[in-house]
């Protein structure tokens, strides 16, 4: 279930998602949050909605466990999830 965030503990292991922009310029402001929410939670699952455009930042970004591009041009890829997802920076501890 998705909620907003509301400022209730969130646990030792939450699962927090972030929603992007297809900018470049917009990535790079969103990166000190992505930091900062990693140092607030290490063992935190962190999701990524970004963008094609800024994929490979997305990828190599180690705060990202996952990934998924919002505006691929597939038709299915929200129907076919697994194959939308790419392991990103940093895996989930287990």
């Amino acid at each position: 279930m998705l909620e907003r965030y509301d400022g209730r503990d969130l646990g030792s292991t939450p699962h927090i998602a972030v929603l992007g922009s297809s900018k470049v310029g917009n990535f790079v402001v969103t990166v000190p949050l992505l930091r900062a929410l990693r140092h607030r939670f290490p063992q935190a699952q962190i999701d990524f909605w970004g963008s094609e455009l800024t994929a490979d930042f997305e990828t190599a970004l180690d705060p990202i466990n996952w990934r998924v591009s919002w505006d691929r041009t597939d038709p299915l890829t929200f129907s076919i999830w697994p194959p939308v997802l790419r392991p990103a920076g940093r895996q989930q501890a287990t």
